[in-house]
Formats: C-alpha cells, sequence, structure tokens
C-alpha cells in the first residue's frame, strides 16, 4: 500500500525582505508570502489532508490577527501538484493586479516548488531526489531533504529596470493585506512606524492625544522640493519634542530608549529532533502542528499587549517588533512605591513567551505524554531561543534585522546549549555592548539567575536626579576582582553593596526613592549571587575586551547594568 504526499515550498523570502527600509513594507514583504501559502491552502480545500502546517480551523483563526501565521512549507497528503500551480497562479495575477507589478515577472520571481513523494506502509522504501533508496518512513524528514535539495537550485528571473517593490507593496497592502491582517482596515491605516513602536507607552497613557499627534506630525507629507528622508527625520524629531512637551503625558518623560527600536527573531529548539521521532505518524505530526498554531494565536496577543507588532509568527519561527522598555507609572505592586516611575522591559515579553510555549506546546494534551518520564521525547523538550537587536531609530532596519537572526545564531551555536536570549545594543553614538543570558542549566533546569535576571529587569525604578547606575557600573569595573573572588557567599556580597552604596536599612526613615533604590539592589546581588552558583566556572575577572564581557559572570552583570542605565538616562542625545 502507497502513502502520497505532496510536499512544497515558497520564496524569495530573504531576497524580498532584504529590499525593504520601513516597518511597514517589512512586514508587508513578509505577510505576501504568509497570504500565498494561505490562499493555496484554501484553493486546496479539505484541510485534514495537510499534514504542515495543520489545525483544525486555522484559516479561520488566522484571520485578522495583524500577522502572518502561514510558514514557506507546506505538506499535503495526496498528489496536488496541478491544484497548486491554478491556485497559484489565480494569486499571483491578484497580486500583480493591485501592485502594477508586471504578471510575467512576478511568475519568474516567486518561486514555488512542488515535490510529490510516495511512503509505502508496509515497506518503508522511499526514492530520493538523487535516485538513492533510503529506508526512511519519517514524512516530515522525506519532505525537507527534497525541498532543501529544490532549494539549491536559483530560479532565472528576468531583470526589469525601474522596478519598484516598494512602492508596490504599499499599494498591496492599502489594497489587499491590511484588510486581511488588521479587521477590514482600508488604505487610510498604516502599518506603525518605529517611532510609534517605541514610544508606545505614551499611547497607553493617552490614546486619543497620541493617535491625534501621530496624524498631525509623523503623518505629514513632504514639503516642496524636501526628500522622503528628510521629511521621515523632520517630523521624527518633532513628534518626539511634542511628547516631551505635551501636558497630557505627565508624568511620563521621553528618555533614550523611546528612541531606540528591538527587532527580535526567535526559533524552537530541539523542534527537528521532536518531528523526527513523531514523523512516521503523520497524525500526530498534525496535533504537534497544531499545538504550534496555538501558540503562534497566543504569541501574537503577548506581542500586542506588550506594544510590539508581529512581522511574522509562524510555527517555531517568529519575527516581531517592540518597544525596549515600556514605562509602569502607577505600580500595583504592593512591594514598591506608587510615587515612582517602573520601567518593564522587553526581556519579561520573552519570558511570557516561553511560558505560552510551555502552556500550548509542552504541556498540551495531546503531547505531554511525550514529553513526561518515560515519554518518547524524554530529554528531547523543546524551548524558544531569541536574538535581539536593538538600535537607533534611524538605523538602517534591515541591517537590524541581520543583527537580531546573527544574534539569533549566536544563541543556538552550540548544537547541545541552545535555550538562550542574545543580546546587542547599538547606541547611537557608535557604542555597542551586549550579552547572552542562559535560560537553562546543564541539567535542564531553568536556573535561578535567569528568574532573577527577569525580575531585575522588570521593574525598574526611575529615580529622577538619581545616578545610581552610574555609581554601580563606575564602582563595579575596578573592584571587579574583589566581587569575583566573593561572589559565591550571598552575605559577603550584600554587605559589600550596602556599604558601597550607603543604603539605610530603617525602613521608618526610608523615602519612597530610597526604597526603590534598595529594592533595585538587593535584585542586582540576587541576579549576580545565582550566576555565580549555578555557572561556577565563569566566576572570572572581565576580560580585557569588552566584546567578551558575556563569557564571564562579572560580565554579564557588567553589561546587564549598562542596559539598564540606557533605559533610565535622562534624554540628551
Amino acid at each position: 500500500m502507497e502513502n502520497k504526499f505532496t510536499a512544497l515550498t515558497i520564496g524569495p523570502i530573504y531576497k524580498t525582505l532584504s529590499q525593504t527600509r520601513k516597518t511597514r513594507e517589512l512586514w508587508g514583504a513578509s505577510f505576501m508570502f504568509s497570504y500565498l501559502m494561505r490562499k493555496i491552502i484554501e484553493g486546496l480545500g479539505n484541510t485534514q489532508n495537510c499534514v504542515l502546517p495543520y489545525h483544525n480551523d486555522m484559516l479561520n483563526l488566522a484571520r485578522s490577527k495583524g500577522a502572518g501565521l502561514f510558514p514557506d512549507r507546506l505538506i499535503f497528503k495526496g498528489d496536488v501538484r496541478e491544484k497548486i500551480i491554478t491556485v497559484s497562479e489565480n494569486v499571483i495575477h491578484e497580486i500583480a493586479r493591485i501592485s502594477e507589478l508586471p504578471e510575467e515577472y512576478l511568475k519568474h520571481y516567486f518561486r514555488i516548488s512542488t515535490i510529490c513523494f510516495e511512503v509505502p506502509l508496509d515497506k518503508p522504501v522511499v526514492y530520493n531526489s538523487d535516485g538513492n533508496k533510503s529506508t526512511d518512513s519519517n514524512v516530515v524528514f522525506i519532505a525537507d531533504k527534497l525541498l532543501d535539495s529544490t532549494e539549491l537550485h536559483e530560479k532565472y528571473t528576468p531583470s526589469i529596470t525601474n522596478l519598484d517593490w516598494k512602492k508596490a507593496i504599499d499599494k498591496l497592502n492599502g489594497k489587499l493585506f491590511y484588510r486581511e491582517a488588521f479587521s477590514g482596515k482600508d488604505n487610510s491605516f498604516k502599518f506603525p512606524s518605529i517611532p510609534e513602536i517605541s514610544t508606545d507607552d505614551f499611547r497607553k497613557r493617552d490614546k486619543t492625544t497620541y493617535y491625534r499627534i501621530v496624524n498631525e506630525i509623523l503623518n505629514r507629507a513632504p514639503n516642496p522640493g524636501e526628500s522622503e528622508e528628510e521629511n521621515e527625520d523632520k517630523n521624527q524629531k518633532d513628534f518626539l519634542n511634542r511628547l516631551k512637551t505635551e501636558k497630557a503625558f505627565i508624568p511620563l518623560k521621553l528618555r533614550p530608549y523611546h528612541k531606540y527600536i528591538a527587532v527580535v527573531q526567535a526559533d524552537g529548539d530541539n523542534i527537528g529532533n521532536t518531528v523526527r521521532k513523531i514523523g512516521k505518524d503523520p497524525e500526530t505530526v498534525k496535533q504537534f502542528s497544531s499545538a504550534l498554531f496555538e501558540f503562534d494565536l497566543r504569541a501574537v496577543e503577548l506581542i500586542k499587549e506588550f506594544g510590539g507588532k508581529a512581522v511574522y509568527i509562524g510555527g517555531d519561527d517568529l519575527l516581531f517588533f517592540a518597544p525596549v522598555a515600556v514605562a509602569i507609572v502607577n505600580s500595583n505592586n504592593e512591594n514598591t512605591p506608587k510615587s515612582i516611575t517602573y520601567l518593564n522591559t522587553v526581556f519579561s515579553l520573552l519570558r511570557k513567551l516561553d511560558k505560552a510555549f510551555k502552556e500550548k506546546v509542552i504541556e498540551s494534551p495531546v503531547l505531554k505524554h511525550l514529553y513526561d518520564k518515560g515519554g518518547e521525547l524524554e530529554g528531547n523538550i523543546p524551548s524558544m531561543s531569541y536574538g535581539i537587536s536593538i538600535t537607533y531609530s534611524k538605523y538602517p532596519l534591515n541591517e537590524a534585522r541581520e543583527k537580531a537572526y546573527f544574534n539569533l545564531m549566536k544563541a543556538k551555536e552550540k548544537k547541545d546549549d541552545k535555550n538562550k536570549i542574545c543580546f546587542s545594543l547599538q547606541k547611537h553614538s557608535g557604542q555597542s555592548f551586549g550579552f547572552i543570558v542562559d535560560k537553562k542549566k546543564r541539567d535542564n533546569k531553568v536556573p535561578k539567575s535567569f528568574e532573577k535576571f527577569i525580575a531585575m529587569v522588570s521593574s525598574i525604578p526611575v529615580i529622577e536626579g538619581e545616578k545610581l547606575l552610574t555609581s554601580v557600573i563606575y564602582k563595579l569595573a575596578p573592584l571587579h576582582k574583589l566581587l569575583v573572588s566573593i561572589a559565591g557567599d550571598h552575605d559577603r556580597l550584600k554587605t559589600f553593596f550596602d556599604q558601597e552604596f550607603d543604603l539605610d536599612k530603617d525602613v521608618n526613615r526610608m523615602s519612597a526613592e530610597e526604597k526603590a533604590k534598595e529594592s533595585f539592589i538587593d535584585s542586582v546581588v540576587e541576579y549576580y549571587f545565582s550566576l555565580a552558583t549555578e555557572f561556577n566556572e565563569d566566576n572570572k575577572p572581565l576580560p580585557s575586551s569588552e566584546s567578551d564581557d558575556t563569557v564571564t559572570n562579572i560580565g554579564k552583570l557588567y553589561s546587564t547594568l549598562r542596559f539598564v542605565k540606557h533605559l533610565t538616562d535622562e534624554d540628551n542625545e
């Protein structure tokens, strides 16, 4: 008995994204491929025959989520190659009509490759693309190998001059993609720009005033003789100055982080191992794909709640923009003084995404038994790794995206040591630094240091006129060898910081600022102590090169504090 499957891959995604320079262009270029895949799945009908991606209601659930949710690969039961050709031609015709790009060019430009293969159920023998026999009956594994082979063959695309992809994407956004992704939004809607995303805490403070300022300033048309770039620079400067002076936003203050954007690229760990284990049973693969889709839906919600914008959320692959931090003006935490403004950072969003991944995938009712003790996938539990690039608002967006991808690869570079966050901050001044956060220990448990790190960067006090962070950083550097020598002694660490920063232990005499200061210093102590005890092999002095900060515990602490200082500094850029 034979089982026939059709595998499909679409592209060129990277080439298309590389031609964009604005957030709306990057989003539209990415959504175009998700839209193409969606229409192909719709045209094939009977989604029950979809092996990957799969969810019993994915076509309905994917509507109006604000991001592309369909991946660039498809596995469908049966030989549906001819139908795919027909459907894809119809979609390309639609894209050509709206974008006003030549249809014949688009037929060559889009790389849509299909392969049909058979998996014998009685004898697991299949022919690979090179004609050699294989005894592997894993449907997903076979499909991936075959599609990898097809992607090696570069498709010829005729050269056409004066081809304006940016203008084409804007037309597609306004007339098609926004309607599909944002509940019927028309041509008047615009995907948020970098200044809008980075200043989202102002929007949360007063939506009416915020959007009025956006329309008045950010959406101003260029003056006669003024270039688009000049117009953008002027509008962004005026926009930020207006936020700084608008009474409706008091007590918020414009800070350096409002001029920066976080580009986040994420990818699953051990997903391949999972698929290899379950790939012989297409129904189990569908359950896994369905669980990933549920995670995607929750991820879109979490990113939106934080103030970010999802570009692409498909399976275990995520790309999104986010504010570097958001201000919590009146904290509901009983342990924090209400008169102090606190900052919550993008790292807390990643923590929420991790929890959602665990809930929707690892603890999914149909998958949990696979990861439990004695289960088929015990010891191969999937996780998420993240690459974060934080750059100035005027920094080239495509380069920022590439930095995020580079950081993601750095987080995943060791085969057996993934599940990390790799971060970099490129300052407007040209200075840059970064660090790596471990989200697991060698025994696969969540390290306390990660929890302490999240606690530290999820409630950062902004004490006006207080140079706390500057003081901490300047004292750390010359005393780093001393700190390393007492790293594993909690009491001595606590005493050191109390004495160095003159903390008054009489709670009754403490002002709100002093309480906030003490709480933050305590979080610094707890974070460093956890690092020192859980990763004691990294208890070494600061290296001579700043680029190597992340290889030592004291270096990680130092870089983390530099990041926090950047958030809490007054606006002087």
